[in-house]
């Protein structure tokens, strides 16, 4: 896989597979009957946010319950796991 060079591609691509994740983010949720929360953010740095319970405080709720549980992969300083 390469990188994009083209700033409109690349905006273009990212919209595309974001609407992808939050459509099957939406069908998990379903699906599995589990609460599922996706922030991304976009090559521009405007954040995409979908939490399938349409409760906004999600991220707060997980941070202030899992913040001792968070493992940084050292591969990968952005990836971040909760074990």
């Amino acid at each position: 896989m390469k990188m994009i060079e083209s700033n409109a591609k690349h905006i273009a691509t990212f919209k595309k597979k974001m609407t992808s994740l939050i459509k099957e983010a939406h069908k998990l949720s379903i699906t599995a009957e589990e609460h599922v929360v996706i922030l991304v953010y976009s090559p521009s740095g405007n954040p995409y946010f979908y939490d399938s319970s349409y409760n906004f405080n999600t991220i707060d709720t997980f941070l202030d319950q899992n913040l001792e549980n968070i493992v940084v992969d050292p591969d990968d300083m952005k990836a971040y796991t909760i074990h």
